[in-house]
């Protein structure tokens, strides 16, 4: 009796061990038609072989396979054609590892193959319970016939009869687990499928939204200062003021174009090695007059930081960061900036001692639309730091907190940037 409750485990264990890796491996190549139907099949040859190999051995007497329950469920799902190659590795198999009345379960693979290949164009059709249903009653009439024809040509005592209905009803409960378990994956990946497409529409839809409302202010604008300067009784002074007014009105939309650029190619083609003292020593220099207006105090640390990157897409990160950092620090504050190197990464801190965020507001920096409330903008700026960021195989850590300021770590790998950088993505942002 243990050896049979060992072998039953045996089986549902590698049977329930295949399906997983079928469904593991069907997840690599969704869109390939042909990988699909290849997994299926060989992960139902191997279920085949492993309960041909271990047999239930009943009574000291005789044998039970379980090798109906992954021809059923891969013919179904896998259709006629996955169905008549199981029949042909099983037949041979059956005669070279199967010692007991191998006319009754040849007959019984041709009727299960037959019966699958009748059912199999309608089964993906029918609704999940229904599957489940039919499936399960349709892999147990097989296994069952299997099972009671075997006892019945051994001539069993009643324990024995006992025994084999035990193992039926096993039978049953497993192959319907089997169903479930395949249509729960199923149900799983659709609904993946269904968010991802609704969470791509989505970020479509805002970064549409963002572009047409940053665009139509500034042209807005220059339109109407476009149209003053056809009033010929307007003074001259005027007119320089409004075409001046119309022009910083373009260049504010060509800005918000190229800020949108960044998203279809954040990558360069212009990548060279330098040390990022250089560059954000020119930064400060550019933001200077900034922090002199603002009363905010400069303190460095500059170590030598060398990086393969682009110079001006590092200046541009580099000057939103402590333009914001800055604007943060509305009463006077101190911006910190630090340059080190370790073994695999070099490394720039940016720190200020402005109004500091909250973990809400450091988790939607990035967002088109999104800003501090206390600043100017639409957070396109931050975005765009974002994406050059991840161009460059880089990492952004936030750290802040609320009245005490906030901390901006960019973290770039030593080594040289692989050749086709330019088409992969590493996304390791932490907020």
């Amino acid at each position: 009796m243990n050896t049979l409750i060992k072998d039953v485990l045996l089986n549902v264990s590698l049977i329930t061990i295949i399906i997983l890796m079928w469904k593991f491996l069907s997840l690599k190549n969704q869109e390939s038609h042909l990988f699909q139907k290849a997994s299926l099949g060989i992960a139902a040859i191997m279920s085949i072989t492993f309960c041909l190999s271990f047999p239930l051995v009943f009574q000291d007497q005789f044998q039970i396979n379980f090798y109906h329950i992954p021809i059923g469920i891969a013919g179904l799902y896998g259709g006629a054609t996955i169905g008549s190659i199981l029949f042909v590795v099983t037949a041979p198999l059956l005669f070279l590892l199967s010692e007991d009345n191998l006319e009754i379960s040849m007959i019984l693979l041709v009727s299960q193959t037959l019966a699958i290949i009748l059912l199999s164009p309608y089964f993906n059709r029918w609704k999940i319970n229904n599957k489940m249903i039919i499936g399960t009653l349709l892999i147990s009439i097989f296994s069952s016939v299997s099972i009671a024809t075997t006892i019945n040509i051994n001539q069993t005592d009643q324990v024995s009869l006992i025994i084999g209905l035990g193992v039926i009803l096993v039978y049953l409960a497993f192959i319907a687990f089997c169903f479930f378990l395949i249509e729960k994956f199923n149900t799983s990946l659709e609904t993946q499928k269904i968010v991802a497409n609704a969470e791509k529409m989505e970020g479509l839809y805002h970064l549409a939204a963002a572009f047409g409302h940053e665009v139509r202010q500034p042209i807005t604008t220059g339109k109407g200062m476009l149209q003053l300067l056809s009033d010929d009784s307007l003074p001259t002074d005027k007119r320089i003021e409004f075409l001046s007014a119309a022009i910083s009105e373009v260049n504010r939309a060509e800005k918000i174009i190229q800020d949108y650029q960044v998203f279809a190619q954040p990558y360069s083609n212009k990548l060279e090695r330098f040390d990022l003292v250089n560059e954000i020593q020119k930064v400060l220099n550019l933001v200077e007059p900034l922090t002199n207006v603002s009363n905010v105090q400069i303190n460095t640390n500059l170590s030598s930081a060398w990086i393969n990157g682009d110079k001006a897409k590092i200046e541009r990160c580099l000057i939103h960061i402590c333009t914001n950092a800055v604007e943060a620090m509305d009463t006077g504050g101190i911006l910190t900036i630090q340059s080190f190197s370790t073994t695999e990464n070099s490394i720039i801190e940016i720190s200020d001692t402005g109004i500091g965020m909250t973990k809400k507001q450091i988790s939607t920096l990035g967002e088109p639309l999104y800003s501090l409330s206390s600043r100017k903008g639409t957070g396109l700026g931050m975005m765009m730091v974002f994406r050059l960021v991840e161009g460059m195989k880089g990492k952004l850590e936030i750290q802040s907190k609320v009245g005490e300021g906030t901390k901006v770590t960019i973290v770039f790998p030593n080594k040289k940037l692989l050749k086709d950088a330019h088409t992969h993505i590493d996304k390791e942002f932490v907020y």
